[in-house]
C-alpha cells in the first residue's frame, strides 16, 4: 500500500512585494518521518526567481545520507 505524504512544514516566502508582479520565491518542504519510522521522506529546498529554479532535495534515511545532506546544505550556503 501506498503510503500518504504528510507533510510536517511546507512554507513558500515570497522575495517581491506583490505589486511588482514577480514570482520569485523560497519553497520548504518536509515530511514527516512518522518518530524515525518512515526513512523515505521527502525534503526539498526551492529557491526560484522569475525564469529560473534550483531545488535541493536532502535524504536523510541512513547516517551517511545525512552526513552528505548537512554538508550539502553547509556548502550551498557558503556559495549564496
Amino acid at each position: 500500500m501506498k503510503r500518504k505524504s504528510i507533510f510536517t512544514f511546507c512554507k513558500r516566502s515570497f522575495l517581491n512585494p506583490i505589486s511588482m508582479g514577480q514570482t520569485s520565491h523560497i519553497l520548504a518542504e518536509v515530511e514527516s518521518s512518522d518518530g524515525g519510522d518512515y526513512q523515505w521522506g521527502h525534503y526539498m529546498l526551492t529557491i526560484a526567481d522569475c525564469r529560473r529554479r534550483i531545488q535541493l532535495e536532502f535524504f536523510l534515511g541512513t547516517r551517511y545520507a545525512r552526513r552528505i545532506s548537512l554538508s550539502k546544505s553547509q556548502n550551498s550556503a557558503l556559495h549564496w
